[in-house]
């Protein structure tokens, strides 16, 4: 069950995210899956967003805490917001030290997964277009 929205506990708005998404993966000619409503995502042989509280995450090779939430107000380094995977890439879309963050990886599993912050400007900009709107309300 997600927590209510209050002010200091909005969550992301996931459809205006998926709507973005399924735009920009047909301008990337790939396609993305994602944790929307609730739903899993698999990459590289492993389930999320259950991995994030069963295995090793890293951020440019430094172990880190992730945890699954809808609001930007939780208790880790990273709070994942929204998981997507393609075929070749997965994309975890996070609260760090309180700003929106996109991480993406093409490792599997093997030995814990390693993110980096994307280089995809529209990712980035879309998803701080997104955080913005609800965290100004």
């Amino acid at each position: 069950r997600l927590p209510k929205p209050g002010p200091t506990n909005r969550p992301i708005c996931a459809s205006r995210l998926a709507a973005f998404i399924s735009s920009w993966q047909q301008t990337m000619g790939q396609t993305y899956t994602g944790t929307n409503a609730n739903a899993s995502v698999s990459f590289g042989g492993v389930s999320f967003p259950d991995y994030l509280s069963k295995g090793q995450i890293y951020v440019n090779q430094q172990e880190v805490s992730m945890q699954w939430t809808r609001s930007e107000k939780a208790d880790s380094e990273y709070k994942v917001v929204a998981v997507y995977t393609g075929d070749q890439y997965m994309y975890l879309f996070t609260f760090h030290n309180g700003q929106p963050e996109v991480l993406v990886t093409s490792q599997s599993a093997s030995n814990g997964m390693n993110f980096k912050v994307t280089e995809n400007a529209d990712l980035v900009a879309e998803f701080q277009k997104v955080a913005a709107e609800n965290t100004d309300k």
